[in-house]
Order: structure tokens, then C-alpha cells, then sequence
């Protein structure tokens, strides 16, 4: 409620680091130790030196749900009230990075070179370009975390224990969870859960 990040040191000491916009609700650090917090109400991103200067480095679009960053210091940010992905480059510069046609929770840099998002039930991957393609749905809906290797292998993780690796488009779908059944992939790639 105070708009601020705290440092907790190993010995367990707790301080008031830096001050961030409203709502902090996301936060990601970058090869440099700079701190970055997705500020919820405040439609922004705060930038945070190691040494606790803290900087409104851009602005992002209506609910901001999710943020990352890829290894040129581009930050990435998935707009759930908008439909949008912003990017934000390390001068600061805003810029909507794609148009999505459906409401985005998480955006992720995958180690491939795209740009993925998850929402409401679609998963999408998006070029450098900006341009978004659907890789498939998935029908739990409570995927809480995505993560892509260099060779384009999405896993998922799902709230309810759930973890999933996708392998493009015409590959297939395998579980990883051990006790679910994956009622693998309709025409549209859609993943099926039963448990």
C-alpha cells in the first residue's frame, strides 16, 4: 500500500529501498542488477538503479498484468484492459508491440527470440516484427507461469499442478505431471486436461 520496495538483507534486515508508481505488482531485475516494477494503477514502469534512484521509465497500457525483459534491455508488458503488448525500450520510448484478440496475463521472452503470451485460454507467439500467431489453447485457464527454450519448446505451468510441455504446432503435447491424462490436440492445438 505504500508504493515502495523493501531490501531484505541476509541477515534479515529490512529496509525501504527505493519508492515505486501506484501499485507495484510485478517485479523483474535485468543483467545489471536494475530493478523494474510494474506499477498496476499507475500504468507505468519504474526503473530502480542497485543504488535505490528510482525513475519512471515508461508508460504501458490500461491493466498491466505481466511484465519481462529480453537480454537488449527491452521491456515487455502484457495489457489484460487492452488487448495489447507494450514495449518499452531502455530509453524509455512506449510503443504498442502487438495487438492481441484477447485479453493477455502474461507476456514472456522466450530464449528462441519471440515474444509469448498467454490469455484467456490462447497462447500466442509474437515476432520481432510484432506480429502475433496463435501456437495453440489450452482449456484449464489457469495457467500461472510459460516458459520457451531456444528450440521453441513452450511448458506451461498451471495453478492446479498442472505442467505441460508444448512442442510447436505440429508435434504435439506432453505431460509432464505424471497422473494427468492430456486429451492431446484437437485441429486448433487445443490441450485437454482430465485428472
Amino acid at each position: 500500500n505504500n508504493n515502495t520496495v523493501q531490501k531484505i538483507t541476509p541477515a534479515g534486515a529490512i529496509t525501504t529501498f527505493a519508492s515505486t508508481g501506484a501499485y507495484p505488482y510485478k517485479i523483474i531485475t535485468d543483467s545489471s542488477n536494475n530493478i523494474y516494477t510494474l506499477n498496476r494503477t499507475a500504468y507505468n514502469v519504474t526503473k530502480i538503479t542497485p543504488s535505490g534512484v528510482a525513475t519512471t521509465l515508461g508508460a504501458t497500457g490500461t491493466i498491466p498484468s505481466s511484465i519481462d525483459i529480453d537480454s537488449a534491455g527491452n521491456i515487455y508488458v502484457a495489457n489484460n484492459g487492452d488487448y495489447t503488448i507494450t514495449k518499452i525500450t531502455p530509453a524509455g520510448v512506449s510503443s504498442i508491440f502487438a495487438t492481441l484478440a484477447y485479453h493477455p496475463t502474461l507476456v514472456r521472452v522466450g530464449d528462441d527470440g519471440n515474444i509469448y503470451s498467454v490469455g484467456q485460454y490462447n497462447i500466442s507467439k509474437i515476432s520481432a516484427g510484432g506480429v502475433a500467431t496463435s501456437v495453440g489453447r489450452e482449456t484449464d485457464g489457469s495457467v500461472s507461469s510459460i516458459r520457451v527454450d531456444s528450440n521453441g519448446i513452450i511448458s506451461i505451468l498451471s495453478t492446479k499442478g498442472f505442467i505441460t510441455q508444448y512442442f510447436n504446432s505440429d508435434i504435439g503435447i506432453k505431460d509432464l505431471d505424471g497422473d494427468t491424462n492430456l486429451i492431446s490436440t484437437s485441429s486448433d492445438n487445443t490441450i485437454t486436461y482430465s485428472k
